[in-house]
C-alpha cells in the first residue's frame, strides 16, 4: 500500500499531465485518477493537495474540483439528510449580518464587494445586459445552520444597476472587450471544448483544451435533477 505522501506525489504528476494540451496524456492522467480514485486516501491526499500554497494555483484548483465530485459522488449519496456545510458569514473578512446589516448596511457591502466582487460584477452585467431599471440584493440566513430548507430574510438593498456598477469601478466597455478576445482566440482554435479557469489570487485567466467528453456525466446529472425538481413542483 502506497503512504499518503506518495499517493500525493503520483497524484500531483496526474495533475500535471491532465492540465497539459497533450490529449495522449489528458488520457492517460484520467485513467490513472480512476484508479487512484479507489483508494482510502485519495481524499485526504486531494485536500492536502488543495491547499499546500507552495504548489502551482492550477494544480491546486484541478485538485478542489476533483475534491468536490468525489465528495458528492461518495458521501453525499451515503448519509440521509446529507445537509451542505455552510460557511458562517462572519468568517474571514465578512461582517455578521444579522448584528451590523441594520446600523452599519454600506459596511456589509464594502466586505461583500471586497470579498463576492466577482458574483456582484456578474450580476450587475448580467441586470445591464437585460435592460432592468433596478435590481436588489437580499441577505438571508438559515434559520438553523443544520437546516438548509429554511432562511430568514435579514435585509434587502435596491439599485440602479449602472450606478452599482460605477460604484464597484465595473467597466461595460472593457468586458465587451475581453468577450472580443476571447473570440478572437477561440476561433483560431481547433473546434473541441475548452475549460476557462481564472487564477483566484492573480488576473489570470488559463485555458485548456479538455476531452468532449469530460463534463458529461455532470450534466447528465444536472438534467436529471431538474426534471426531478420540475416532476416535484409539478405533483405539489
Amino acid at each position: 500500500m502506497e503512504s499518503l505522501s506518495d499517493l500525493r506525489s503520483m497524484i500531483e504528476q496526474t495533475l500535471t499531465m491532465i492540465i497539459t494540451p497533450d490529449q495522449q496524456l489528458i488520457e492517460k492522467g484520467q485513467t490513472q485518477l480512476q484508479a487512484f480514485e479507489l483508494l482510502d486516501t485519495y481524499a485526504l491526499a486531494l485536500t492536502e493537495i488543495t491547499i499546500d500554497t507552495k504548489r502551482d494555483i492550477s494544480i491546486r484548483q484541478l485538485a478542489g474540483v476533483l475534491l468536490r465530485k468525489y465528495v458528492s459522488k461518495h458521501w453525499t449519496k451515503d448519509i440521509e439528510n446529507f445537509i451542505e456545510p455552510e460557511v458562517p458569514e462572519q468568517i474571514g473578512n465578512s461582517l455578521d449580518w444579522r448584528t451590523k446589516l441594520d446600523m452599519q448596511r454600506g459596511a456589509v457591502l464594502a466586505a461583500e464587494l471586497r470579498n463576492n466582487g466577482f458574483k456582484l460584477a456578474k450580476w450587475s452585467t448580467c441586470a445591464i445586459l437585460a435592460g432592468s431599471d433596478q435590481m436588489k440584493f437580499g441577505y438571508v440566513s438559515r434559520q438553523n445552520f443544520k437546516d438548509a430548507s429554511r432562511h430568514t430574510i435579514l435585509g434587502m438593498q435596491n439599485f440602479k444597476p449602472q450606478e452599482f456598477a460605477t460604484q464597484m469601478a465595473l467597466n461595460i466597455d472593457n468586458g465587451w472587450g475581453i468577450v472580443r478576445v476571447l473570440v478572437d482566440f477561440f476561433m483560431n482554435k481547433p473546434d473541441g471544448r475548452y475549460l476557462i479557469m481564472k487564477d483566484p489570487m492573480k488576473p489570470i485567466l488559463r485555458i485548456y483544451s479538455v476531452p468532449e467528453n469530460s463534463f458529461d456525466s455532470e450534466e447528465e446529472t444536472s438534467d436529471e435533477e431538474n426534471n426531478q425538481q420540475e416532476s416535484e413542483q409539478q405533483k405539489k
